[in-house]
């Protein structure tokens, strides 16, 4: 589950970007309250630098977890990702990689 945003002009640098995190938290934590309190394994950050170069770093979640992680969490992937590229930002994208259920099945094909 992952909301991220394609930018017109390039964010010129690492507080110009945070500056965006609000606003795609925001979204995601809409899009969290949709769903019927799924458990989260993981959370991430993604970048697109300007020369289209892209970076995901991602981080564990303790067990069991169903609220979405402070935005203080968020910015430090956030920072540890953009010193990858230590570049003006094209896009950017929040997210969580959700557990999968225990009683869930994988259908047949045919």
């Amino acid at each position: 589950m992952s909301v991220e945003h394609t930018f017109d002009h390039d964010l010129p640098d690492l507080p110009a970007c945070l500056e965006h995190l609000p606003a795609l938290l925001e979204r995601l934590t809409s899009r969290h309250a949709r769903h019927d309190q799924p458990v989260l394994a993981k959370q991430f950050v993604k970048i697109r630098f300007s020369n289209f170069e892209s970076t995901t770093l991602e981080s564990l979640l303790p067990a069991s977890t169903t609220t979405l992680p402070s935005a203080n969490s968020f910015a430090l992937l956030m920072e540890q990702a953009w010193q990858r590229g230590h570049r003006p930002v094209r896009l950017l994208g929040v997210g969580v990689r959700l557990k999968a259920r225990e009683d869930a099945q994988q259908l047949g094909l045919f």
